[in-house]
């Protein structure tokens, strides 16, 4: 029997005994061998050699951690700029709750507009490059300390939806001030305005274009 055990609850083994460790371990690695696969059967992650376990929580867990602490903290930011389009609309409708947003643009915004694009970059979002980061093993530190899922970060995020959605709400505002056009003319560049500055607002959050 053979296992690695870490501060993370990560365990690995590679035979039949090491099933009920792998299994209550909060990542279990199972390796493939000549004691058969059981451990692989009941493991979240499957490896060929014990070597591999170094790129598996060098390389992999970093990328897995930034992406998805910058996955949530943009999810939340998205969200929130959204529902503040609406929240200014309401000062001028007596708080009715009605929207200016097209029913299909409120459907489609979260559903696919803004969603795919971030599904991409919480995918395939590197911050570091493998190289650098088996190079560098004390990178791994900044996952378990944390240090890109912060509280701050979340206010910081919450801040940028608070202002971009003011921005975004009162220049179609100001523009068609003095017009004529109907409901939905006006709320289709605040939806518009407001989807390009998510995505621009993501494409400055990702790290790939800026990794070493």
């Amino acid at each position: 029997m053979k296992q690695v055990m870490c501060s993370c609850a990560l365990i690995s083994g590679d035979g039949a005994n090491d099933v009920s460790m792998i299994q209550v371990a909060d990542v279990g690695v199972g390796i493939s061998g000549q004691e058969g696969m059981q451990a692989v059967m009941a493991s979240d992650f499957a490896l060929p050699r014990f070597r591999y376990l170094q790129k598996l929580l060098l390389v992999h867990g970093h990328w897995c951690y930034s992406r998805l602490a910058n996955m949530i903290l943009f999810f939340f930011y998205k969200n929130a700029m959204f529902v503040l389009l609406i929240f200014w609309y309401q000062f001028y409708c007596g708080f009715s709750g009605s929207a200016m947003i097209d029913q299909w643009y409120l459907i489609f915004f979260n559903l696919m507009f803004s969603a795919f694009p971030q599904l991409v970059t919480g995918t395939l979002d590197k911050d570091v490059s493998a190289e650098t980061l088996q190079q560098l093993p004390q990178l791994y530190v900044n996952g378990q300390n944390s240090e890109e899922y912060k509280p701050y970060m979340f206010w910081m995020n919450m801040i940028d939806a608070f202002y971009q959605s003011l921005v975004c709400f009162f220049i179609p505002y100001f523009a068609y001030a003095d017009s004529d056009v109907d409901l939905f003319t006006w709320g289709t560049p605040i939806t518009t305005l407001a989807l390009l500055t998510i995505l621009v607002h993501l494409g400055i959050e990702t790290k790939t274009w800026v990794r070493t």
